[in-house]
């Protein structure tokens, strides 16, 4: 595939060239990584605005996320920390219906995808994470059969004011309190993801994992984008400086996930090219492609075992348009 893409993209840039040898050699692999290394998300904000013009059940959607599987679907972001399952009329938040998540393991699972949910870590209890919610959603959702791959708690605790008050050691502590949850309500093998920080924010990530974060998660996750995407240009996206920018970042995450969670997989739980859903007209064109397929290279080099691409559907990074198209990037 590797090879495939390298004579592509040699065919754009050298069509003047008349003659160009390649010399690759193909007997060491310098890493190997996961079928399901490139993943996708859907933003949770999608369920606090009824999903817009983003169809659960449209045969047209299951038919391209089946061209993404096998690969992992993500449900989180900002809004993962509002959202309540199921919730009655006198509790605040956005609502998770039981038919949002029957549609969503549906998609999922007919789709060949290994579904990801993130939990709303805000609600508490005398300073605790309080689980009552997260118990009613995986009683329901053991009592149908469904099986999503993995979990997460929070979503950037280290950027969000809400979730700020949240020490990294109570952090830890809820994410123990998460798994005791989850297993004494018979959920099948799962993983635990987190704590999906955002950006490069070591001493947190160090402390959180120091307090026992390391040992209760399966997967050690971190955010990342380039740049704003309000402010972002289009030579941003064939920036050399900026593409590599992602290096050091990497390195620094994968050295400390080692060091502190040995044995634990270390990856990019939700990332694009540009925040604040990406560069209008730039994002969602053909030349954000490149700024992608660096990043996965990267990422694949310096040991991360998975991606998952900041969206799916939605903003101007989605992979599908509001109409429900594929972009030129995807």
């Amino acid at each position: 595939m590797f090879r495939h893409l390298l004579v592509f993209l040699l065919s754009v840039f050298t069509y003047d060239v008349s003659c160009i040898t390649i010399n690759l050699e193909s007997a060491k692999a310098v890493r190997n990584v996961s079928v399901k290394f490139v993943g996708v998300t859907l933003d949770s904000g999608l369920i606090a605005t009824k999903w817009r013009t983003f169809d659960l059940k449209s045969q047209k959607v299951l038919t391209l996320a089946k061209g993404l599987s096998p690969s992992y679907l993500r449900v989180g972001g900002a809004s993962s920390d509002r959202i309540m399952f199921n919730k009655t009329h006198d509790q605040p938040g956005i609502n998770l219906s039981v038919a949002d998540w029957d549609n969503l393991n549906h998609l999922a699972m007919n789709a060949g995808m290994d579904l990801i949910y993130d939990f709303n870590v805000i609600l508490r209890k005398n300073g605790q994470w309080d689980p009552t919610n997260a118990r009613q959603l995986l009683e329901y959702t053991v009592k149908k059969g469904y099986k999503p791959a993995g979990y997460e708690l929070g979503n950037e605790p280290n950027h969000r004011p809400q979730v700020k008050i949240i020490s990294e050691k109570q952090l830890a502590k809820d994410f123990a309190a998460f798994k005791h949850v989850a297993s004494s309500v018979g959920v099948p093998p799962f993983l635990t993801i987190g704590p999906d920080i955002g950006g490069v924010i070591m001493p947190y990530l160090e402390k959180f994992l120091e307090a026992g974060g390391g040992d209760v998660l399966d997967a050690v996750t971190m955010h990342h984008y380039y740049t704003n995407g309000q402010s972002a240009t289009l030579k941003d996206f064939t920036d050399s400086k900026l593409l590599d920018s992602l290096i050091p970042e990497v390195q620094s995450f994968v050295k400390t996930c080692n060091q502190k969670a040995p044995g634990k997989q270390c990856w990019l739980g939700e990332t694009s090219s540009c925040s604040h859903g990406g560069a209008q007209h730039i994002s969602d064109r053909y030349v954000a492609g490149f700024l992608w397929l660096d990043k996965l290279g990267l990422s694949a080099l310096h040991g991360l075992q998975a991606v998952i691409r900041q969206s799916f559907y939605g903003s101007y990074y989605g992979l599908i348009d509001t109409h429900l198209n594929p972009n030129p990037v995807s």
